[in-house]
């Protein structure tokens, strides 16, 4: 901001005149988000396809960077199905917890050979058959008894040119051997040719030791560039790797890689005609996981950081690397920016900032003698250390279980306590629970093999324990009040070698201000510290306007409800958000589809069985139906349930009459029947729909019982569709036929389709015929009982 003092003398009076310019500093972004994790990265790659102007700060350098210490024990607890029988890609995203959201083919546990195009059909010049099998195996196939790369690819140089102390091609990857067994001290294949040469950095040996006299990748590329960026104007492979041949040599004809794609590894640009790389391998560029990042059903952390790194070079997601955010301050002028200052005291200037730092705080309890706890966040990760020791594990989550399993097998006894009574994922639903991936401890307690769970309840005395070490042998005793502890058969009578605390993590406020600083959402544990934000249904702080959260923070609107803290959860939730901001600050309308209300059955039907976002955040976002009176219908998807009060103002689209339909469970146990007019009493994962003749008002929201009603306040019409066993609600009787029923009551229409024959009939004896008929066969499109 400048301004310009202008004085004018006219005649006695002096005239002093003040233009005031607000101008935008350089660090100027209409989008300022903080922390590149999977939330940042997936609100980036939405801003980024908008193009809108934005930058992502993160404090490490590389995204994700939460992964590469947590969980400790390095298995994640997210689901990679690989399988499903199915190749429709929204109905398997339902089943994959790791992915991100995009326009392409770059799926954390997408198996690449399925409609493979084969090897042959991308590379001309390879060997027609015999050298491996006739037809020549896929890329999918990993290539599993292949000889040298030269007899692959004629006119290549084999494997053993580029790496003189590697074996053939068909020695290197059956069974994905790491490349360590191949050059002494290497990383693993996976990491060998990732999109960027960043993720090959660490750990890595000198290029030297495969092409002699090159300096180490290190020195290259030291902050995770292409490869482009690393040899700048590079031309052929050749420049690049001297000994390789250029890829004229293996593409006669076509100019080298870096004269026809810029950064960009595709195909398709290479070999005209042909599909690019990503739709062949869906951009799982590391030869350690050609069919897809991991085959694990709970992979390593360390794979879905090349994932994260895979997906913001993939879509070019805007990072700021090394930049901590030390300070978020607002100003006080009309036009109300952010100003995020960082570590090195420069000063960014934004109109609206986007928190997506998760939470990563370690929730420290106020205990006394605390100090004497080891925290999960810094245990010591060698087992030797447990080894015959007595161990005591603070909390009954994930990470106590995931600790208290790893270290079993090892200690003397595990011991796990906490104010509650642990509860179970496959009881609650609710994907924080514990899961049974991490419960082995539940088998050595309740089969009685010395380790054991205890809850510190309320009203008992042991709110508050106390840890006292002895001085000399280091151990370490819990102590409550003296009726407890003096009993001679209290049950902590013994003294531990080691107490790990496992009680979560908070959200850091202290980066805010007080000119924005968002307010805590107290738990009801008032004796726990903060570990949310504040915020509405919009994802905005509440009272801080401009102020937004994306990712596992904003799980406190679906906290033990859905999955909005968990990726496979918030990267819909980040969706909306973003779909919220396009409506508010670009007046762009929420996504939709406007079509003839015949079509409506079926297009429910499909977003039935196929809507991943519906089915990971069941109750939280749901599909809007705006039924007009021309007899069409317009779909939203995706929609956040609470925001139906204000409908108009966020999605900017007039509505009515509307149907909702949202994924719930239903109350109550026991044996599901999958009765079709029993279908109210599931209580498995359903469909429900809320026919309104009216938008629901707040008072509406907040009048009815929200447990009744699942969030919704009551409608004028409702229907359930009963469980089903394998969540495929496709069958006529049980599901289409009271479904298409409640519909026609809905929308006061006919909506069967009809043979040619019986729409003439119906034409000929009905004033108003089904719509069908009317849109079809009145039109000329007829369908016929031979069709």
């Amino acid at each position: 901001m400048s301004v310009s003092l202008h004085t004018v003398v006219i005649g006695k009076w002096t005239l002093i005149t003040c233009f005031v310019f607000v101008t935008h500093a350089l660090g100027f972004h209409q989008y300022c988000l903080i922390g590149a994790g999977p939330a940042g990265l997936q609100m980036g790659y939405f801003l980024g396809k908008a193009n809108r102007d934005y930058v992502i700060f993160e404090k490490t350098n590389m995204p994700g960077s939460f992964f590469e210490h947590y969980p400790r024990h390095r298995k994640l607890i997210s689901i990679n199905k690989i399988n499903t029988g199915s190749t429709n890609k929204e109905f398997n995203f339902r089943h994959d917890w790791n992915s991100l959201i995009g326009d392409g083919d770059l799926y954390f546990n997408t198996e690449s050979s399925q409609n493979m195009v084969s090897l042959g059909a991308v590379v001309t010049n390879v060997v027609p058959s015999g050298a491996v099998e006739p037809n020549m195996m896929s890329l999918g196939a990993v290539v599993p008894n292949v000889v040298s790369l030269g007899s692959v690819v004629s006119n290549m140089v084999s494997f053993r040119a580029v790496e003189s102390i590697v074996l053939s091609l068909g020695a290197v990857v059956p069974n994905v051997v790491s490349l360590g067994s191949v050059v002494p001290n290497m990383v693993s294949f996976r990491a060998v040719v990732p999109m960027s040469l960043g993720a090959v950095v660490p750990n890595m040996v000198f290029l030297g030791a495969v092409v002699p006299n090159m300096v180490s990748l290190a020195g290259v590329v030291p902050n995770i560039v292409f490869l482009e960026a690393a040899v700048p104007n590079v031309v052929s492979l050749g420049a690049v790797v001297p000994i390789v041949l250029s890829l004229a040599a293996v593409v006669p004809n076509v100019l080298s890689l870096g004269a026809v794609v810029p950064n960009v590894l595709s195909l398709g640009a290479v070999v005209p005609n042909v599909v690019s790389l990503g739709a062949i391998v869906p951009n799982m560029v590391s030869l350690g996981a050609v069919v897809e990042f991991s085959r694990d059903f709970f992979p390593n952390a360390d794979v879905i950081l090349e994932y994260f790194q895979a997906y913001k070079t993939k879509y070019n997601i805007r990072v700021q690397y090394n930049t901590t955010i030390v300070n978020v301050g607002r100003d006080n002028t009309a036009v109300s920016l952010f100003s995020l200052r960082d570590q090195k005291g420069t000063v960014h200037t934004c109109k609206t900032v986007i928190v997506s730092t998760g939470i990563a705080i370690p929730n420290v309890p106020d205990y006394e003698g605390i100090e004497n706890t080891i925290g999960y966040e810094d245990m010591p990760m060698n087992m030797s250390m447990y080894d015959g020791k007595t161990v005591l594990i603070l909390g009954k989550g994930n990470s106590a279980f995931e600790t208290g399993t790893a270290i079993s097998y090892v200690a003397n006894l595990v011991h796990l306590v906490s104010n509650r009574i642990e509860e179970d994922a496959w009881n609650s639903h609710y994907v924080g629970d514990v899961r049974a991936v991490n419960n082995e401890l539940y088998d050595t307690f309740y089969l009685k093999s010395l380790d054991g769970l205890f809850v510190l309840a309320t009203g008992t005395g042991m709110e508050q324990p106390r840890f006292v070490k002895d001085e000399s042998s280091e151990k370490i005793s819990i102590r409550f009040n003296h009726l407890i502890s003096d009993k001679d058969n209290y049950m902590f009578r013994w003294e531990y070698d080691y107490v790990i605390r496992c009680t979560g993590f908070v959200f850091d406020f202290s980066i805010f201000d007080k000119t924005c600083r968002p307010k805590p959402k107290f738990p009801w544990n008032k004796n726990r510290r903060p570990k949310y934000p504040l915020i509405d249904h919009t994802y905005q702080a509440v009272d801080v306007p401009g102020l937004y959260f994306a990712g596992t923070v904003t799980h406190s609107l679906d906290f033990k409800k859905s999955s909005g803290g968990f990726l496979h959860g918030f990267r819909y939730t980040t969706q909306a958000l973003h779909r919220i901001l396009e409506y508010q600050n670009h007046r762009k309308q929420w996504p939709s589809i406007k079509m003839s209300i015949s079509e409506l059955l079926n297009h429910i039907i499909k977003r039935v069985n196929e809507a991943s976002g519906l089915y990971q955040m069941f109750g939280v976002l749901s599909d809007v139906m705006i039924l007009s009176s021309d007899e069409k219908y317009e779909y939203l998807e995706d929609y956040p349930i609470q925001l139906l009060p204000t409908f108009k103002n966020i999605t900017g689209k007039e509505a009515d009459r509307i149907i909702v339909f949202t994924l719930q469970y239903g109350s109550g146990e026991g044996v599901e029947l999958n009765i079709a007019k029993q279908a109210h009493t599931s209580f498995f994962l359903h469909p429900m729909f809320h026919y309104y003749e009216r938008i629901p008002t707040d008072k509406d929201m907040i009048m009815h019982n929200k447990l009744l009603y699942n969030g919704l306040p009551r409608p004028t019409k409702l229907h359930h569709i009963t469980s089903d066993f394998r969540t495929s609600w496709s069958t006529p009787n049980s599901h289409i036929l009271p479904l298409r029923r409640f519909l026609e009551s809905c929308v006061g229409q006919d909506l069967r389709y009809n043979y040619d024959d019986e729409c003439f009939q119906l034409t000929m004896t009905h004033k108003n015929p089904p719509i069908g008929c009317q849109q079809s066969y009145a039109s000329g499109l007829r369908i016929s009982r031979s069709a």
